[in-house]
């Protein structure tokens, strides 16, 4: 994966939030999404990542949500 392979509008859409200061956490069932996070050349779009190397209960189960507002320090 190449960052040309981002969607259209996906990269203004991260900067809107970032310009207003708005949080972003990133929570995936994917072992993996750390790495096509760095592949995409996005790791500095996300506070937190929160993948399947660091949750336990799957889908519909919202542990991944809720481990990544706690990094994020909002309430879910």
């Amino acid at each position: 994966m190449h960052p040309d392979e981002i969607l259209p509008g996906v990269l203004d859409f991260l900067a809107e939030l970032r310009e207003r200061k708005i949080q972003i956490g990133l929570g995936s069932a994917s072992k993996n999404a750390r790495t096509i996070i760095h592949c995409l050349d996005l790791d500095k779009a996300f506070e937190c990542i929160i993948d399947g190397n660091k949750h336990t209960k799957s889908k519909p189960d919202p542990e991944v949500f809720l481990l990544a507002a706690e990094a994020l320090h909002v309430s879910p």
